[in-house]
């Protein structure tokens, strides 16, 4: 579905964002994309998503080449807009409209989709939000947000879904409603990215390891990158440090990071 060729993204002050990724997504895949803060997992999402334009190299959506000019043209974007859907780590970042319905119906109507107050409600009543239609999106808890952050590209029914950190910010509560709706999904390709190792087991089978380089480190079994603390630790996902045993030896191993988040 869709293709990374040798993408790179440098931003304007030369700062390089990722660095010759390549990699494909197969539809009904369940991707997990693991890598420290800072290593380029948000800006490779956008690329994804067609939010930014790679430098060099290629992106490919069904075989198509992601271009400005490609992104110009009215129908080949609404069904882009509409197949593949981002959903970001700071839920206040997607939320401008005056009301949970107005927030939810915005991204339907823009696509042309049939009856979007209707389409709206119903994702509403998915992720539990139905009592706060009215309610400034504002006013929501964090929790709250990120329910209304997937209704809002869920009721554009995409058939990718890129999430980034989506639980940076929830309780424990929050993060197992998010993981259980998650799996209920079946019908949808995901790309979750996280630092969190114990969310990852319960949200892929392959997994994308980002080195701080922006290069791409791992692609592979989730579970056998898991497995591999000595991986883990040059992509800055576990830790060594000096362990000291009651009879008094000391040694140095390799820590990994099970819940960060």
């Amino acid at each position: 579905m869709i293709e990374l060729e040798r993408v790179t993204h440098a931003y304007p002050d030369g700062t390089a964002g990722v660095c010759e990724v390549g990699f494909g997504l197969a539809a009904g895949e369940r991707v997990v994309l693991l890598g420290s803060n800072g290593c380029g997992k948000s800006t490779l999402l956008k690329l994804m998503a067609g939010l930014l334009l790679p430098s060099s190299g290629q992106v490919r959506f069904r075989g198509d080449p992601v271009t400005a000019a490609r992104l110009r043209k009215r129908d080949w974007c609404r069904r882009f807009r509409g197949e593949v859907g981002l959903v970001f780590q700071h839920p206040e970042t997607m939320l401008f409209n005056p009301t949970v319905l107005e927030e939810i119906a915005y991204g339907p109507s823009r696509l042309g989709m049939e009856d979007p107050t209707r389409q709206a409600r119903e994702w509403a009543e998915r992720v539990g939000l139905a009592q706060y239609l009215e309610k400034p999106p504002y006013r929501l808890s964090g929790g709250e947000k990120q329910r209304l952050c997937l209704a809002c590209v869920l009721a554009c029914e995409p058939t990718v879904l890129l999430l980034d950190e989506p639980t940076a910010s929830l309780d424990p509560r929050a993060t197992g409603w998010l993981v259980d709706f998650l799996l209920d999904r079946k019908e949808l390709t995901t790309l979750v990215s996280t630092q969190n190792l114990s969310l990852a087991a319960e949200l892929g089978e392959r997994a994308l390891i980002l080195g701080e380089d922006g290069r791409l480190m791992f692609d592979g079994g989730l579970r056998d990158a898991l497995a591999d603390t000595e991986l883990l630790w040059r992509a800055n996902l576990a830790h060594r440090h000096e362990h000291r045993h009651a009879d008094g030896t000391e040694h140095r191993h390799v820590h990994v990071h099970r819940n960060w988040e």
